[in-house]
């Protein structure tokens, strides 16, 4: 006696395929969800690395208006800026330079500090006697070169 050929069960690829397909999508919804996180913990660098951009502008400026002027800068000054992912409120104060330093052949310094602040709680304004996490402070010193004011 022959045995009857046998028969493919049919369905068994559908099945295979609908399996197939809710493991894709699981692996699909765990890499959407993992991709969420990153943006919403990268954010925080974001903003800081802009604060950051912001204060070393600022450090720019002053050596600029120091090179081409008196070793003087305005004792504080105060601006606002909107930025692309905050509003930041930025603060530059300056230490008057050595008039007189005590080597003649080392030129006189005049020291900066900016501080760029975001986001404060209860619009709490960005000041030198406060300090918190939402604030990136850059401190500098600037050579005048025997560009002092008498």
């Amino acid at each position: 006696m022959t045995a009857p050929p046998s028969v493919p069960a049919r369905g068994f690829g559908l099945i295979e395929a609908l399996i197939a397909l809710v493991v894709l999508s699981v692996g699909a919804f765990g890499l959407a969800r993992l991709n969420a996180r990153l943006l919403q913990e990268i954010a925080p660098a974001r903003v800081e690395a802009e604060a950051m951009q912001l204060a070393q502008t600022q450090v720019a400026l002053a050596r600029f208006q120091v090179a081409s002027g008196t070793c003087t800068l305005e004792d504080e000054t105060s601006a606002v800026h909107q930025g692309a992912t905050s509003e930041y409120q930025i603060l530059r104060r300056s230490t008057a330079p050595d008039p007189n330093p005590a080597d003649a052949a080392q030129p006189a310094w005049l020291g900066l500090e900016v501080k760029v602040c975001w986001s404060r709680e209860d619009d709490e304004p960005c000041d030198w006697g406060q300090s918190g996490p939402d604030e990136v402070v850059l401190q500098s010193l600037i050579s005048c070169e025997g560009r002092l004011t008498e």
